[in-house]
């Protein structure tokens, strides 16, 4: 759940961003020491901001800031061994364990949202 102060960092994040130029993580990190976490919800949210390393660390730039997606993207962290993961990846059916990991992991997130 997203604080009050969160989502006032969130909006100066964004009004900082809006300008679709390329900013630097040290010049966000001035306005929120989590930015990370408000590019996450904006993200979230439907904006597009891209990132590129830099010499000292990465920049951030925002090419849409009037256009975002309306639906939120939901994220489901899953757990799951390495060759569970690799058959996924390669298109196998899941087997019996991988559904009911995979269904653990969306009853937990359906709890807790």
């Amino acid at each position: 759940m997203t604080s009050r102060d969160d989502t006032g960092m969130r909006d100066r994040i964004w009004a900082i961003l809006s300008d679709k130029e390329w900013h630097t993580h040290k010049e966000l990190h001035q306005v929120c020491n989590r930015y990370g976490a408000r590019i996450h919800e904006l993200r979230d949210l439907g904006y597009d901001i891209l990132s590129r390393k830099a010499p000292t660390g990465k920049d951030y730039r925002m090419p849409h800031p009037t256009t975002a997606v309306q639906q939120r993207r939901s994220r489901v962290r899953v757990y799951l061994p390495l060759e569970m993961m690799q058959d996924l990846a390669e298109g196998h059916p899941a087997d019996q364990l991988t559904r009911e990991v995979l269904q653990d992991a969306i009853r937990v997130w359906q709890a807790n949202h």
